[in-house]
């Protein structure tokens, strides 16, 4: 999507939200190009998608987004277009959407609290309720299961000897548990759920979960192993009481055993996407997702882990 003036006047046009009188690019978007709108008639996001993007992945995406708006899950909703569509093209020819505003800041690693963790897990069961049964509009590729087998492969064929071994070791240990989704394992997921995909008030409450464009139907329970880990790892390792907070604001607990492979599965797929967006092994063995793996595969510690989440279960359930 181009920059100019000119060409945001035109595509904010074509939607029914006033005359266009101030715009500002937003930072952190690695993938999408998202700008700050304020109109005669609000304050709106709009959303440009690189071209690789399909008319048919966003559809899906906004039909989600749609989904949880009517649902009253708090978060941003699409706008339809003036031909009823839920997107446009800018001059360049790049899909656009134009979503309701959600005011607040973009977490970060610092932010990390037991409490944010609970309305973490609790906003996800409201995703979750949201969601169920429901058959989005259009299509996205599945992006767990046996989809990531070749990407761990390919991976594990480039890295250097130690690093390789520890990558196959971690996602033999794990794969076949994963292989095939149980049906009521299987709906909407959000893709890529962690703090800088929230939005946060001043306070650093949660206000809303964001950036649902690698939303695809998939596993539920890898997409919440994404949250837990996310949400409990302000360092390296994972900690119990943030794990077990953000399983408690969710409500609906997995198996202990199921849940940590999910994590390490989970842990392999985002090391071979990091690596992918960087575009080099360089500096491999300070990657975020590496350095969990090798702390998570070390002789004992996924027992320990698994006897403090269960231990913290215990303690959260006699309050």
């Amino acid at each position: 999507m181009n920059e100019d003036t000119a060409d945001l006047v035109s595509v904010v046009g074509r939607f029914d939200v006033g005359r266009l009188h101030e715009h500002r690019l937003l930072e952190g978007g690695l993938i999408n190009h998202n700008h700050w709108i304020r109109t005669s008639r609000g304050e709106w996001l709009l959303r440009g998608y690189p071209s690789d993007r399909t008319e048919s992945e966003v559809r899906f995406e906004l039909s989600v987004l749609d989904r949880l708006g009517r649902a009253g899950v708090p978060g941003p909703v699409p706008v339809p277009s003036r031909t009823g569509e839920p997107f446009t093209r800018s001059a360049d020819g790049a899909l656009c959407s134009l979503l309701s505003f959600v005011p607040g800041r973009g977490g970060t690693r610092s932010d990390l609290t037991a409490e944010l963790a609970y309305e973490s897990g609790a906003m996800y069961a409201r995703v979750r309720r949201a969601l169920e049964g429901f058959t989005p509009d259009g299509s996205h590729e599945r992006a767990d299961g046996e989809q990531v087998a070749p990407l761990v492969a390919d991976l594990v064929a480039r890295l250097p000897g130690h690093v390789a071994r520890l990558l196959d070791r971690a996602w033999r240990s794990v794969a076949p548990r994963f292989a095939a989704t149980p049906d009521d394992r299987f709906a909407v997921v959000h893709g890529d759920l962690y703090y800088a995909n929230m939005i946060l008030d001043d306070a650093g409450r949660l206000v809303a979960f964001i950036d649902y464009d690698d939303a695809y139907v998939g596993d539920t329970v890898l997409d919440l192993a994404t949250l837990v880990m996310e949400m409990a790892t302000p360092h390296t390792a994972i900690v119990p009481e943030l794990a077990s907070a953000v399983l408690s604001g969710y409500g609906d607990r997995p198996p202990t055993g199921l849940l940590l492979d999910a994590i390490i599965f989970q842990h392999c797929k985002f090391l071979c996407y990091t690596v992918e967006l960087s575009g080099t092994l360089d500096g491999i063995e300070d990657n975020d997702y590496y350095q969990r793996l090798v702390l998570l595969m070390a002789d004992g510690h996924l027992e320990r882990l698994e006897k403090e989440l269960v231990g913290q279960t215990s303690s959260s359930a006699g309050r």
